[in-house]
Order: structure tokens, then sequence, then C-alpha cells
């Protein structure tokens, strides 16, 4: 597999892409700015704290989350290194759906000390597509670029 590293470095260099991609399209009228925008904060934000390596409790990306890291125990504990957290759509998911279940937990304790709705809403469907695909392209390259390697080990007669 590729160290943390490499993977930060392939995913900060197609985040270099996409965002060409992404001002030319905004540039042409295709896409409005601020879904370009969102689509870049949910990708650097996926590629620093939603990665595969949450199941890896000495990972850069588990300790990246400082002393927050503790709510990734139960994750890790829950997934084995390679298993689920790595399926191409399944692993993205997880991760998303457990941030969203704790950020959803806190709001819900907090609405219901404070008796009050917190006006927690979906996104409208343009932001909510540019936050799904920049929370699921750096999974998705992390995945692929095991996979690459992994195959690449075998091909070569390595493990």
């Amino acid at each position: 597999m590729p160290s943390g590293k490499a993977h930060l470095r392939i995913e900060l260099l197609l985040l270099v892409v996409w965002s060409a991609v992404g001002g030319y399209a905004v540039w042409r009228g295709w896409v409005a700015w601020p879904a370009a925008a969102t689509f870049a904060g949910a990708y650097v934000a996926s590629m620093v704290f939603l990665s595969p390596d949450l199941d890896l409790a000495g990972s850069r990306p588990f300790k990246r989350w400082g002393p927050l890291r503790i709510l990734w125990w139960p994750y890790a504990a829950l997934f084995r290194h390679r298993r689920l957290s790595h399926h191409w759509v399944f692993g993205p998911l997880t991760r998303v759906g457990y941030v969203l279940a704790w950020v959803a937990g806190v709001a819900i304790a907090v609405g219901w000390i404070g008796h009050r709705d917190l006006g927690l809403r979906l996104p409208d469907g343009a932001t909510f597509v540019a936050i799904a695909v920049g929370l699921y392209l750096p999974n998705l390259l992390h995945i692929a670029a095991d996979a690459l390697q992994t195959a690449s080990k075998r091909r070569r007669g390595g493990s």
C-alpha cells in the first residue's frame, strides 16, 4: 500500500487537476462558483479527515482528529483494515454516515437541552452533489492507489 504521505500527494495533485477543470467549468458557466468551492472544501476535508485509514488507530488521518480521535475508536474497532472501510461504495458511506450520526446525535442533544430547533437542513441539490462528489473522490483515489499497488506487487511476485 502507498504510504499516507503518498496518498496525500496523489489526492493533492488530482485536486489541482479537479480545480483547473472546475475553474474552466465556472468560467464557461456550466457550474456555479459556490458549487465548485463546496466541492473543493469537501474534497480537502475528506482527504485530510475521512481517509479509509481511519480504521487504523495509529494512522495519520486518525491522529489528525486530535482529542476528537476518541470518536473514531468505535469505528476502528468495528471495521477491519482494507475490508469494508476500503470498499468503493460502502467505505466512504460508512465514514460519512458515522460523522453524520455523531453530528445528528449532538444536534439532537443540544436541541433537546436547549428546547429549540437548531435549523439544520439538507443542502439544495447542486450543493448536495458537490459535497457528495467532494467527499467520495479522495476516498476512491485512496482505494484505487491501494488496489493498483497490491496488483503490481502480485504481478511481481511480492506479497
